[in-house]
């Protein structure tokens, strides 16, 4: 069974939740909810809210005005999707390459606000409106992270920043979540969220704790920022033959797929925690801006990297020892304060020569 929605005519990626009172189909844009948080115990229904998020996204959007990239901790979820042209990258398991993942779509999230920036638009709905040409419209990208454990500060760092501008440039998370303690530290940070049976939920999400104690399984309370009381809803079973069949008869591309070559360089260069991809050499996506950040003040330390692009000391310290090695400022000498050596010029000539 494959559960399809009508009426999504103005939707421009149309996320299906389920079905509320006398059975009538809810479904939501999340273009315009931007993020959405699932949380529950094992077994609740949540990995079933995700497959019919997804199906009717592939079904209902075009590959090139929306793009997918999965993470599935149990490697035996999502992996049916693989052959769908909206996939950037095949679906991932591993921690590492997920680490990659995440530092790669933070980069694609400053590259498109710089490009905003630059064509002074505000959101990339409004940019792709002024784009003469089709082909350079800048699709939106759904990021689904099926079992996030959230222990990684690097992972950590890259989700936030992703949170806080997704919206404006158009990359949008799912996150779905197990531990009582991920709850509530990312409920604050999504404006919709699904909450299946759980203890303890967080009080930010405003259902009362009362609202949980007669969920049953594959029913959730749902709470976007466009609805002023919580909506129960039941999400329908899904059967993995049934959307494998429908994957291949109206979905899959006949065309050999050719995945993003930047993001599947991040993954690889993430075996290392302390590097990030910047153009072709082993830098932080955040290396240029830093340099320029330290020029312009005409100082640097590692505390200004903290305060300013808000990243933890550990990153800060990389990309000011990163840097160093590329002559841009010095190298640390006691409690001396480092020195620039390169004009903001020079700095530029340095990467157009070097990335």
């Amino acid at each position: 069974m494959v559960n399809r929605i009508n009426n999504i005519e103005n939707f421009l990626i149309p996320a299906y939740l389920g079905k509320i009172e006398n059975w009538q189909d809810f479904a939501v844009d999340l273009s315009k909810i931007s993020h959405l948080l699932i949380i529950g115990f094992t077994g609740c229904g949540k990995s079933t809210l995700i497959h019919n998020i997804i199906f009717n996204i592939l079904e209902n959007t075009n590959s090139e005005e929306v793009k997918i990239v999965m993470y599935d901790n149990k490697g035996i979820e999502l992996n049916i999707y693989n052959k769908c042209p909206h996939l950037i990258i095949p679906v991932i398991s591993e921690d590492k390459k997920l680490e990659g993942m995440l530092n790669w779509c933070m980069a694609e999230t400053t590259g498109r606000l710089n490009k905003l920036s630059e064509n002074y638009t505000r959101t990339i709905d409004e940019y792709n409106e002024n784009v003469i040409r089709k082909e350079n419209k800048i699709p939106h990208i759904v990021i689904v992270l099926d079992g996030y454990r959230g222990d990684n500060e690097i992972e950590n760092e890259c989700l936030e920043k992703i949170l806080l501008n997704g919206r404006t440039v158009g990359i949008h998370v799912v996150l779905s979540v197990l531990e009582t303690k991920n709850a509530k530290k990312y409920a604050g940070s999504f404006p919709a969220v699904a909450c299946f049976k759980i203890m303890n939920c967080p009080r930010n999400i405003g259902i009362p704790k009362k609202d949980y104690s007669n969920l049953q399984i594959g029913e959730f309370w749902y709470k976007d920022l466009f609805t002023s009381e919580p909506q129960r809803i039941r999400t329908p079973d899904i059967y993995f033959s049934s959307i494998i069949k429908e994957i291949e008869k109206n979905i899959i591309s006949e065309n050999n797929k050719i995945y993003n070559s930047d993001l599947e360089k991040s993954i690889k260069k993430a075996e290392n925690p302390s590097l990030f991809i910047y153009g072709d050499g082993e830098r932080d996506v955040l290396f240029a801006e830093a340099g320029r950040f330290f020029i312009e003040k005409e100082k640097a330390s590692i505390g200004m990297l903290q305060r300013w692009f808000s990243i933890g000391f550990n990153r800060a310290s990389h990309i000011t020892d990163q840097l160093a090695e590329a002559g841009v400022i010095s190298k640390e000498a006691g409690t001396a304060q480092r020195k620039i050596l390169m004009s903001l010029e020079e700095f530029e000539k340095h990467l157009e020569n070097n990335f």
